[in-house]
């Protein structure tokens, strides 16, 4: 018999084995036994949380799957502003289908820059 795996007649021959042995019979003792140890594990278990003392933010940002989806929903607002001030040449075409201008606009000028460095 390969200890891989088994072919159908195999197979049969230890369902007809199983069904022809006689059932186990466990005692009263070491089901006691049992019932015993699973009440001392029952009572050190850490207490369940009520989710009534979550806060509703709380309560969205599991909905909306913790702290991964939240960073990336954070990534990719980051990503759209950026994407929406200084948008790459490639999309100037894409930016007309929608009637918008093309024009850019520089944040940073001599002025504003000179007034920063004044304080």
């Amino acid at each position: 018999m390969n200890n891989d795996i088994l072919n159908d007649d195999e197979l049969e021959s230890l369902f007809s084995d199983a069904q022809k042995s006689q059932p186990v019979i466990v005692s009263d003792v070491f089901l006691d036994r049992v019932m015993v140890q699973a009440q001392a594990e029952l009572a050190v278990a850490p207490p369940i949380v009520s989710k009534s003392n979550i806060s509703w933010l709380g309560l969205v940002r599991d909905a909306i799957g913790g702290w991964p989806a939240i960073g990336s929903l954070a990534t990719a607002a980051v990503v759209g502003v950026w994407i929406g001030i200084s948008p790459p040449s490639s999309l100037d075409g894409v930016v007309s289908l929608f009637g918008a201008d093309t024009e850019s606009f520089e944040f940073w000028t001599e002025d504003f820059a000179d007034s920063w460095a004044e304080g």
